[in-house]
């Protein structure tokens, strides 16, 4: 099975607002849920656990500083049980993070064991008026179907729209025009190759020289099935 996207599922902005919980959704038992949170905060794992309607569980991949953007976080979780109803809810560190925005993806045909391949640190672009950002390259893939995402985050207190890079699609993006709001957006694009990743997204307004486009990659990991192979029994 080839690794693949299916559809975003919920994404939100929650300014000074702790527990967050997303709009009720419909995933499918045996694939895959991946969430990028984009938080101001200055420390790592500043969201302690993600917690599923539906008693799922959701694992953090990595949790990486993104410079003024804040923090980058990307988690996964395997859909044991499916269908209606399913939320995620979490809580955040108010002391240090004001606002965070969330975007939730489901995957099918992903390693449900271990799904993380590679993770890149976080790149960043602090130019004057940036409006684009290319990663450098992750570790080469340990396998040639994967699925491979790029997170963007960006500080902003009005509203953006965020363009995929080259060969991404599905696209998400959402934040808030606050005086505390930041905007994020996560792409995706399946590989059949073994091979280094980069991402690359742009947005649609510049920023100033004290304001970073941040951006993490990360893959995941294509379900291995060996190729069908005929035995002959000789009598």
């Amino acid at each position: 099975m080839v690794a693949a996207f299916v559809a975003t599922r919920a994404t939100g902005f929650s300014a000074d607002a702790s527990p967050v919980t997303s709009a009720a959704f419909a995933p499918t038992a045996g694939n895959t849920l991946v969430c990028a949170l984009i938080c101001d905060a200055g420390q790592v794992n500043y969201v302690p656990a993600i917690t599923s309607a539906k008693g799922n569980t959701w694992t953090r991949a990595t949790s990486q500083n993104g410079g003024t953007v804040g923090n980058l976080d990307f988690w996964t979780c395997p859909v044991v049980t499916g269908g209606s109803g399913e939320t995620i809810s979490f809580v955040y560190d108010q002391e240090n993070a004001t606002s965070v925005v969330y975007l939730v993806q489901e995957v099918s045909g992903v390693s449900l064991s271990s799904p993380v391949d590679q993770v890149l640190t976080p790149v960043t672009n602090s130019a004057t008026n940036a409006t684009t950002l290319t990663t450098g390259a992750t570790g080469a893939t340990s396998m040639a179907d994967e699925i491979v995402f790029g997170v963007f985050g960006h500080d902003a207190t009005s509203s953006r729209t965020w363009t995929a890079g080259a060969g991404f699609s599905n696209l998400a993006s959402s934040g808030g025009t606050t005086s505390s709001a930041l905007w994020g957006a996560i792409e995706s694009r399946g590989v059949a190759a073994t091979g280094t990743q980069t991402a690359s997204a742009s947005v649609n307004t510049g920023v100033g020289a004290s304001i970073q486009i941040s951006g993490l990659v990360v893959t995941l990991k294509g379900i291995s099935t060996a190729s069908p192979t005929a035995f002959f029994a000789f009598l």
